[in-house]
């Protein structure tokens, strides 16, 4: 999949680096994805907010579980970019926040 499509065609799709979470019909899913994964030292995340959303929250955790990051996000879509680079090699976490419920997960890879 090349990172330029438009994100309603990344519904269609899934990977590794990312989840989709239905709720009750197409429209209302959150989402969010990682790209590139692994990376060595920005990360982007490209997301989705359910419809009648518009304030969702990106954190990122390390691997041990411990929150470094968190990206509040002002707009229902959109991509945020993150610089890795005071952090060292290994595997890390994301989640998607929205209205206090957690409505996308996984991980990304940082190989320096």
């Amino acid at each position: 999949m090349a990172y330029n499509e438009p994100i309603e065609e990344i519904y269609e799709q899934q990977d590794r680096s990312r989840l989709i979470l239905p709720t009750t019909k197409k429209d209302d899913y959150g989402l969010v994805e990682c790209f590139p994964n692994p990376s060595a030292n920005l990360i982007n995340f490209r997301y989705k907010l359910p419809d009648n959303n518009f304030s969702g929250t990106i954190n990122i955790y390390d691997n041990i579980g411990k929150l470094i990051k968190s990206i509040n996000l002002g707009t229902s879509q959109g991509i945020e970019t993150f610089s890795m680079e005071k952090y060292s090699s290994g595997l890390y976490y994301y989640t998607l926040i929205v209205n206090k419920t957690t409505i996308a997960k996984d991980k990304f890879i940082i190989n320096k």
